[in-house]
């Protein structure tokens, strides 16, 4: 076989791009899901969520444009393995919104962990109201997103199978604790082995999206 030069070197073929596509598909169901979630103004820790998920502003008064929206990425994984697969991806709306829930409890602790200041072009919680306010908050959207699982039940899912997705949230919840405890362990360890890293990653980002797509299915 001729061996290939440089310049003989088959250029990549142009591919796609159904990301964008994807998230715009489920984006808008996903952000109403979640409005339904938390009542607007009911309490101080509902208008931090309203703020931290870009609804409101820092006096809590609601945006017309909201700002700082993230991707939506993980729930939206969660109803395209379930529409991919034959299912009702309306049906799978409760825990889809409630795996967003725990990916943002993990943004604001993460956000108090590292110090940072700013996220999504917007001051972060914690740097708002203080490390109590955002402590309590996330812990509320966490307990929040336990719960909501149980809501597939109005949506014609057995019980079996919503008590299975919490099951299945908890123990990605748990992994994705694990791996940024490890995260923060590392910060200080310049030699770091290749598999110890990838291993902190499959937790802390990883389980998430990877339950996404099982809870889906």
């Amino acid at each position: 076989m001729q061996e290939l030069t440089s310049l003989q070197v088959a250029k990549p073929v142009a591919r796609k791009r159904p990301l964008p596509k994807l998230l715009a598909r489920y984006g808008k169901k996903i952000q109403t899901e979640l409005l339904s979630l938390i009542p607007e103004g009911d309490s101080e820790i509902y208008r931090t969520f309203w703020y931290h998920l870009g609804w409101a502003d820092e006096a809590g008064n609601t945006l017309e444009s909201p700002q700082g929206l993230g991707k939506s990425l993980r729930p939206s994984l969660c109803l395209f393995a379930c529409q991919a697969l034959g299912g009702d991806w309306l049906q799978a709306l409760p825990a889809a919104t409630a795996i967003e829930l725990i990916h943002n409890f993990s943004l604001i602790h993460d956000d108090i962990e590292d110090g940072d200041t700013e996220r999504r072009h917007r001051p972060t919680m914690w740097s708002l109201w203080g490390l109590p306010k955002a402590l309590v908050a996330g812990n509320t959207m966490h307990g929040l997103a336990y719960k909501t699982t149980l809501n597939l039940t109005e949506k014609g899912v057995t019980l079996q199978k919503a008590l299975t997705c919490s099951l299945l949230l908890v123990e990605s919840s748990l992994a994705m604790i694990k791996g940024q405890c490890l995260d923060l362990a590392y910060e200080e360890i310049h030699n770091t082995p290749i598999e110890t890293y990838m291993e902190m990653i499959r937790l802390k980002t990883g389980a998430l999206i990877a339950c996404s797509v099982e809870i889906g299915a």
